[in-house]
């Protein structure tokens, strides 16, 4: 099952936000992944014929792009990237956008823009035709049915963070970057992104592309460009520890522990509060599991698996045990899905008959497309 639960948002890209530019700083919408939430997906669309670009600002996070087929557009693990652009060609498909917080830190950190393009990292820089980049410099590489791929080292003279674009529009390519060492620090598969820019820690790099449509001839870009160091503001506050510590346990820490126990058959658990929410892992009748958190409202309780992940589980379907009066309140929206529309056909020579509203179908389930309890009667209860 994956570690991922908490917030879900769709950001439509034919609605724009204001433009932001991705080297600055983007407000107060500062994402917070943690315990409660290691995690977020967003949905992204276009609308026909339109493009748009997806920016973050992004501290101990990876990164992962599917499309609609859940094949893997996009995937980065490497701490060392600080911000992230990734732009979409004209009808591309729908595609989700997955942040988790990386292993063994306390915290991740993202924030999210949308923006109709890749920022522009200015004209200064020196088009060249040389096995290496150096800083400020850019180079063109025909990509075709000849020359598919190419390589090209990038080098940095400074320890401050560098920002690497690349742009291929009109074919899928397939682009790497690596580090000297060739450790694969963002890996971009080919598919509807015909751009990405990014900055990184200083160092030296190799890009790799390949363009797998080379009847589709096109012109590969490369550019490295200095990032002004007034805009790699810290985005992760000073007080927050990089690396998990597990305190002692004492018996004062056991007593506080809360626990719930299910009263149901079997039970559904979400990735966030409400029946919106896509459903990770299932619980039974008498399983015990420990809670971490309630959402606002607190109707919904986040709680412990033995894989080590967590669920969301609707709270009147569990019994309550310990300190569960002081729980930690997260901030995640209530979702509860929308009523299913009903769409009767009636076919020559039949007659369709509809249960009446007050009619269960045979069914005592609120889903309708599980055997497991989320809900019962009313989400928005919070007696």
């Amino acid at each position: 099952m994956k570690r991922l639960i908490g917030l879900v948002f769709a950001l439509a890209l034919v609605v724009l936000i204001a433009p932001h530019s991705a080297m600055a700083q983007g407000g107060d919408d500062l994402i917070i992944l943690n315990d409660a939430t290691p995690g977020i997906d967003v949905v992204i669309s276009l609308a026909p014929g339109t493009t748009g670009a997806i920016a973050m600002e992004m501290r101990h996070v990876s990164v992962t792009l599917t499309d609609v087929q859940g094949n893997t557009v996009f995937q980065t693990t490497d701490p060392r990237i600080q911000q992230l652009e990734l732009r979409f060609a004209p009808d591309s498909q729908a595609h989700t956008l997955t942040v988790e917080r990386l292993p063994g830190m306390v915290e991740g950190y993202v924030r999210l823009h949308a923006m109709p393009d890749l920022t522009d990292l200015g004209t200064e820089a020196v088009l060249v035709n040389t096995d290496t980049l150096a800083m400020a410099q850019e180079q063109d590489h025909l990509l075709n049915l000849d020359t598919p791929s190419n390589m090209v080292k990038l080098t940095s003279s400074v320890e401050d963070p560098v920002a690497i674009a690349a742009s291929f529009p009109g074919a899928e390519v397939m682009w790497q970057l690596a580090d000297s060492q060739g450790v694969a620090v963002a890996t971009l598969y080919a598919g509807t992104v015909d751009g990405i820019s990014l900055v990184a820690d200083g160092g030296d790099y190799e890009v790799s592309m390949l363009n797998t449509t080379p009847d589709r001839e096109t012109t590969a870009n490369v550019r490295v460009m200095p990032v002004p160091s007034d805009v790699v503001a810290a985005l992760i506050p000073a007080t927050t520890a990089t690396d998990v510590t597990t305190p002692a346990a004492s018996s004062a820490n056991q007593v506080a522990l809360c626990n719930t126990t299910i009263n149901v058959a079997s039970v559904n658990l979400r990735s966030g509060p409400g029946t919106g929410y896509s459903v990770l892992s299932y619980a039974y009748r008498g399983d015990s599991l420990q809670v971490g958190g309630t959402n606002t409202i607190g109707n919904w309780v986040v709680v412990a698996l033995e894989d080590g992940s967590t669920g969301w589980l609707f709270r009147r379907l569990g019994n309550e045990q310990g300190g569960c009066n002081t729980l930690t309140v997260f901030d995640v929206p209530l979702r509860d899905a929308p009523t299913p529309a009903v769409v009767v056909q009636t076919i020559p020579g039949q007659t369709t008959v509809v249960p009446s509203s007050g009619s269960s179908g045979g069914f005592d389930d609120d889903d309708h497309d599980d055997d497991h309890d989320d809900d019962h009667d009313d989400d928005h209860d919070d007696d």
